[in-house]
């Protein structure tokens, strides 16, 4: 990850992925996005992090290196994160767009577990990965981490055009939602 280069943004205004949302969890999801500290693993000069989530589409980051290419977000408090949508734009960008992506979470580096997974088609718009699993609301996190696994047409870099973090607001009730195994574990 390239510490040196934290990047805060202002919480995105997306009716589309709002209204899709408010379908899935009513009254109930809200970006968390501008709430933490944003970390990628590489980036072309010109293209960082900040460019996916300037609300604009037309402008992308973009990896440099090989992969996975990691989008991260450490957010300041934990929260119940229950979905990460990524605008791609696979007409414009081919095979820079992203067709394999896992999301990890953890409340610290030393529990990051992948939580959920997807495969996107070849289109222009949101993909959202619900993180709800098993009758499972959310993840209990402050830590998110978004790891591009492949490109469409075998491509090395890939290009995010917007990403946000959406979870459940802290005045609903929660329900049953994921929790981690706070087990240990030796290295040999």
């Amino acid at each position: 990850m390239d510490f040196g280069r934290r990047v805060r943004t202002p919480a995105l205004r997306h009716p589309p992925i709002q209204d899709a949302i408010t379908r899935i969890y009513p009254d109930s999801a809200v970006d968390v996005s501008s709430d933490g500290i944003w970390f990628v693993s590489t980036y072309k000069p010109g293209n960082g992090v900040q460019f996916a989530r300037d609300d604009n589409t037309e402008t992308y980051w973009q990896s440099d290196g090989q992969q996975p290419h990691v989008i991260s977000l450490v957010l300041g408090r934990r929260c119940y994160v229950v979905m990460v949508a990524i605008y791609v734009d696979f007409a414009r960008d081919e095979s820079y767009t992203p067709c394999s992506v896992s999301v990890c979470t953890g409340v610290g580096s030393h529990n990051v577990q992948e939580v959920a997974t997807a495969q996107f088609e070849e289109n222009t718009g949101w993909e959202k990965i619900s993180l709800a699993r098993d009758g499972e609301e959310g993840v209990y996190a402050n830590i998110v981490l978004v790891r591009m696994l492949s490109n469409f047409q075998n491509g090395r870099d890939c290009r995010v055009r917007q990403i946000a973090v959406y979870a459940r607001s802290e005045d609903e009730p929660t329900g049953k939602l994921r929790s981690f195994d706070h087990g240990f574990s030796t290295l040999r």
